[in-house]
């Protein structure tokens, strides 16, 4: 099933060093975690609209913050629509032993949520605007309804 990027992410370290995200079928150089050395000096994170209509989001991560950054896939289990992704983009700091988290969910319509711990409530909402489709209407249709996909 085709997957829709309506975004791409762009990283800027703390010497203005600019990260693009690897062009599509290509090996991804930057790795988000721990491991990576230039993951601690990330000054902020911004994902590019690949759509018309929709607008830049920078996240600027606070002094001693680490970042938050994940995608969730939207599919349609009868296979009869393109996957989309909703991104999440934050950041995570801890003062004081009080650990702190910002998180925004960006839909592909555009439509941004902060959520700290909680699951957005726009999620439901956007699946459900979904196109869906009688199961009657496409043979081998098994799940015609689009539905949200989180990794185990």
């Amino acid at each position: 099933m085709q997957l829709l990027e309506y975004y791409k992410w762009q990283i800027v370290l703390e010497n203005e060093t600019i990260i693009d995200q690897s062009e599509s079928g290509e090996k991804e150089m930057f790795k988000f975690n721990k491991d990576n050395k230039d993951f601690s000096k990330i000054k902020s994170f911004t994902l590019v609209p690949q759509v018309k209509g929709l607008n830049k989001i920078v996240i600027n991560l606070p002094e001693n913050s680490r970042l938050i950054y994940f995608r969730r896939t939207i599919a349609n289990t009868g296979d009869l629509f393109p996957k989309f992704q909703i991104n999440m983009v934050g950041w995570q700091t801890t003062i004081k032993n009080s650990n702190f988290k910002y998180i925004m969910y960006i839909f592909p319509d555009g439509t941004t949520e902060v959520s700290g711990d909680d699951e957005p409530k726009y999620t439901d909402e956007f699946v459900s605007s979904l196109p869906h489709r009688n199961a009657s209407d496409i043979p081998g249709c098994t799940g015609c309804k689009p539905s949200l996909e989180r990794k185990q």
